[in-house]
Formats: structure tokens, C-alpha cells, sequence
């Protein structure tokens, strides 16, 4: 009789470590996305930053397409030419996973610049690791 009572505690142990540990493991798996969602949108920003200033920007594109970098950049300073030197009024929207209608599935990420309100540019990005390094790999204008 001793046994059946540790025998029913375990049953309903089992269960409740499962549904723990799977919580756990989402949790963990939703704040890693998070965090890599704001590395992107502060590495867009300080592109942004770089262009605005005039700095050069072959360090943070990496081995991005030279014919992509450049019509990218141009872009940027088309944007950024209105905009004050903080880069009020700029906003950067970054979601997981790639755009449905431009991409083909290799982004992790995708980013668009908006200025007063209206999408402006999207860029394409490759994003596997927490403070690893990260690939643009397109871009392309909203309609």
C-alpha cells in the first residue's frame, strides 16, 4: 500500500516537471529571440548613424554585394539627409524570419526604416547567434 501512495506521487510528478521544463525552455527561446530582434534593430541604427555622419560603413556590411551596399547607402543618405543628427523621427521595425513576398527564406530577420510613419526601406538580414556577426543580405523599397 506503501508503494501504490509514491507510485500516484510520481505520476503527478512527471507530468508537472514536463510542463515545467517545456515552459522553461519556450521562455528561454522567446526572450533569445527578443534579444536578437533589438541586437538587429541596433545594428540597423547604427548604420543609419554611420551614413548620417558620413563615416564608412565597409566594417558593418561585411561581405555584402557592392552593387546592394552601394544602392543601400545611397538610400540611407536620401533618408537620413532630412532628419536631425540624433535621427529623430527615424523608426526601425524589425521582425524574425524573412519577408513573405521579397524573400526566398534565408533571412532570420527582416528591418524596415520608416520616417513619419511610412516604410521606406527594408533590409534582409542574417542573424544565427547572440553578439555574432550579421549578414544583410537584401534590400528592397515598399511600395
Amino acid at each position: 500500500m506503501h508503494n501504490l501512495k509514491l507510485t500516484n506521487k510520481r505520476k503527478i510528478f512527471m507530468p508537472i516537471a514536463i510542463i515545467l521544463a517545456a515552459v522553461a525552455i519556450a521562455s528561454w527561446g522567446w526572450q533569445n529571440e527578443s534579444d536578437k530582434v533589438n541586437e538587429v534593430r541596433e545594428y540597423v541604427l547604427l548604420i543609419c548613424e554611420d551614413v548620417a555622419n558620413g563615416r564608412d560603413l565597409d566594417s558593418r556590411l561585411g561581405q555584402l554585394n557592392p552593387t546592394i551596399a552601394k544602392r543601400m547607402v545611397d538610400s540611407l543618405k536620401i533618408l537620413c539627409q532630412d532628419l536631425p543628427e540624433d535621427l529623430a523621427g527615424l523608426e526601425i521595425i524589425v521582425h524574425s524570419g524573412d519577408a513573405l513576398d521579397i524573400g526566398n527564406g534565408t533571412a532570420t530577420h527582416t528591418a524596415m526604416i520608416r520616417t513619419n510613419g511610412k516604410d521606406k526601406l527594408g533590409i534582409r538580414i542574417v542573424h544565427q547567434r547572440m553578439g555574432g556577426d550579421m549578414e544583410i543580405i537584401g534590400i528592397w523599397w515598399p511600395q
